[in-house]
């Protein structure tokens, strides 16, 4: 008996993993992640926000940044990040999407070419999106939007644990998406991570097809308020997509940051009415005074701000000086 209650469970778990993979779009697929309360976003404290997990396509549990442990599952399955961690599916795909406060969804683009993060660590992951849902959130009101991109490898677009950070999970629809370069050279500078120009004229359709989605599951993000950065690979990628976009980002987006990267960004003249953030560690030496003198000089509404014995990084310590700036220049 005990045998039969054993084999009969195992059965039931392949015919819902399998059910799962036949559910998925061939496009783009959507998952929800559990309420709130459910994440522990306010009730768990010991569960860090930047570290929800998701069931990759490998059966990996993959926090974000590409790494993983092994296990198995379907193909891409957003789970329950409580204590205990149990994958679980929230809603199919063809189900309405209940946009509820502090919730979160991923969206996967299984037809998109391989991330940076894959072509680094060939961790198998495909491309997605992920959104979370400022814990004000109200579908009968605007919501400016923040995306940050992050450094490195970029990550698997599964970690907006940043951006929540950033706007305290209030007011802002937070999004994280993840970096794509066209060919990998394991033999340039960096492994072939860096982002270069053509990267991001490579990218910048991939990324306008995914906020297309965006903006058809969360129709109500405020086209005047839209903030896009990020943080060294992801501060370059911000500045190549204004370089390389034919101007189609400068147009979709209001205000733009950079942490420690952008140096060569060169489309000043896009930039005039803009606001942009420069966060850059020590004092400004003279590439970054040109960068801030250029981009003043076409007009934007530069803004620079040192981050004091730092490094090459981005600590939290310096989060309340771009809190101040989302929620004061950038929301005006």
């Amino acid at each position: 008996m005990k045998a039969r209650t054993i084999c009969w469970g195992i059965f039931q778990t392949g015919v819902l993993l399998m059910l799962a993979q036949s559910i998925q779009s061939a496009d783009s697929t959507t998952w929800m992640l559990p309420d709130a309360s459910a994440r522990g976003v306010a009730g768990n404290a010991n569960l860090p926000i930047d570290a929800f997990p998701t069931l990759t396509s490998g059966g990996r549990w993959d926090n974000g940044e590409g790494r993983g442990t092994s296990g198995f599952g379907p193909r891409v399955v957003s789970v329950n990040p409580g204590p205990s961690a149990y994958p679980g599916i929230d809603r199919k795909p063809d189900e309405s999407l209940k946009l509820a406060p502090g919730s979160a969804f991923t969206i996967s683009f299984p037809t998109m070419p391989r991330t940076l993060a894959d072509m680094l660590e060939n961790n198998g992951v495909k491309p997605m999106m992920t959104v979370f849902l400022p814990t004000n959130y109200d579908v009968n009101r605007k919501h400016p939007l923040l995306i940050f991109l992050n450094g490195g490898s970029g990550g698997t677009g599964g970690n907006v644990g940043i951006a929540r950070k950033l706007c305290e999970e209030k007011d802002f629809v937070c999004v994280g998406l993840p970096l794509f370069k066209e060919t990998l050279n394991p033999s340039a500078n960096g492994g072939g991570m860096y982002i270069g120009e053509d990267d991001c004229k490579f990218a910048w359709p991939l990324y306008r097809t995914m906020l297309a989605k965006l903006e058809e599951l969360v129709p109500n993000i405020d086209p005047a308020h839209r903030i896009l950065g990020g943080f060294s690979n992801g501060a370059h990628v911000t500045a190549g997509l204004i370089d390389q976009s034919d101007g189609e980002v400068v147009h979709r987006f209001s205000a733009f940051f950079f942490v420690a990267g952008g140096g060569r960004l060169q489309r000043y003249d896009l930039l005039k009415g803009k606001l942009c953030l420069m966060l850059y560690p020590g004092p400004k030496g003279p590439r970054l005074q040109q960068i801030c003198d250029e981009a003043a000089a076409a007009g934007a509404k530069a803004t620079f701000h040192e981050m004091k014995n730092v490094g090459h990084a981005f600590p939290e310590s310096e989060y309340p000086a771009v809190r101040e700036w989302l929620r004061g220049p950038a929301r005006e």
